[in-house]
């Protein structure tokens, strides 16, 4: 990938550094009658790309449904930012409002955000595992109000729950989101769940591997961190200073965070010793044009996050940001 570019302000903020980004995938030739939905890292530094046909629309203008009354035509694009390549396209029609795509072993796991309970055994099925080719072959409930998706190479999928899912909505009195991360494996068996973090909303998930993974929470706005999570899971939980990132990456010693609310484009990076974070540097990333309003931050995944300005996504890592400084 095309290594981002270290711009320097003026003397009245040396603190922040400006880092130009370049586009790492372009999507237009892909949008020809289709919208995006998402597009987050995979296990295997693929990144995978959700697109509709239409976007559904809001029950009462506010509410975003799950079971839709009309099939929606959705389309994967498996790319490697690498090589700058679509590896693979699926394409495939579903009732379901579906939200996230992540790979899992030869198949691939949809999900929507939304689960309705209609009562005693009924209700949304919201994890949906297709084959390359979007042919469905099984169904399994994750709950409401998902927040987040990672998938692992072992094939377990890791939820984290916005505070909908945590608490209650849509019928659930007990909301399967309740933990606020919840780890599955691919029949929909808990395999962990989340005892440590009093979570109203687990605003960041970072999946490192199947032996480490970090969390970041409101509203203790903490990062957790995860080892051995199905066997024996030690959880450690720091305080960051920080109000609102909804994103993570991490290399285990140093993690790159959103600065907080109210400072949009704005991130901070900050160095673990035991059980306690220091500030390392300030960064604000923008776009090839050198804009920060329109670089919206989508998902950050061991070392690197990724971005979407318009029609292009964007990557940085941690090494770029450390490259030449480290000691």
């Amino acid at each position: 990938m095309n290594k981002a570019k270290t711009i320097h302000r003026s003397a009245l903020s040396m603190k922040i550094q400006d880092i130009q980004l370049q586009p790492v995938f372009d999507l237009t030739a892909y949008e020809d009658g289709f919208m995006f939905v998402s597009a987050s890292f995979g296990y295997d530094g693929n990144l995978y790309i959700l697109l509709i046909d239409q976007i559904p629309e809001r029950e009462r203008g506010m509410f975003v449904q799950s079971d839709l009354q009309q099939k929606r035509v959705y389309k994967v694009l498996i790319v490697d930012s690498v090589q700058n390549a679509v590896h693979g396209i699926t394409t495939l029609e579903s009732h379901f409002n579906l939200h996230y795509a992540q790979p899992l072993g030869e198949e691939l796991l949809l999900v929507g955000a939304r689960s309705r309970y209609y009562g005693q055994d009924r209700y949304d099925l919201n994890g949906k595992i297709v084959d390359r080719d979007g042919q469905l072959l099984h169904e399994l409930l994750l709950g409401d109000g998902i927040e987040r998706v990672q998938t692992s190479v072992e094939g377990n999928i890791w939820t984290s729950y916005f505070d909908e899912g945590v608490f209650g909505n849509f019928g659930w009195y007990e909301p399967v989101g309740a933990p606020g991360l919840i780890a599955w494996n691919r029949q929909g068996q808990q395999i962990y769940v989340n005892t440590k973090a009093d979570i109203a909303d687990c605003y960041a998930l970072n999946v490192v591997s199947d032996q480490e993974v970090w969390f970041y929470y409101y509203t203790d706005f903490k990062v957790g961190r995860i080892t051995d999570p199905y066997d024996q899971p030690q959880v450690s939980l720091v305080e960051t200073g920080l109000s609102g990132s909804h994103v993570v990456a991490t290399n285990g010693t140093l993690a790159l965070f959103q600065s907080g609310y109210n400072k949009k484009g704005q991130y901070v990076l900050l160095q673990l010793h035991g059980d306690k974070l220091s500030l390392v540097r300030q960064f604000s990333f923008v776009s090839v044009d050198g804009e920060a309003d329109e670089l919206h931050v989508l998902d950050g995944r061991k070392d690197q996050l990724l971005f979407k300005e318009r029609s292009h996504l964007y990557m940085v890592s941690l090494d770029e940001l450390t490259d030449g400084w480290r000691k």
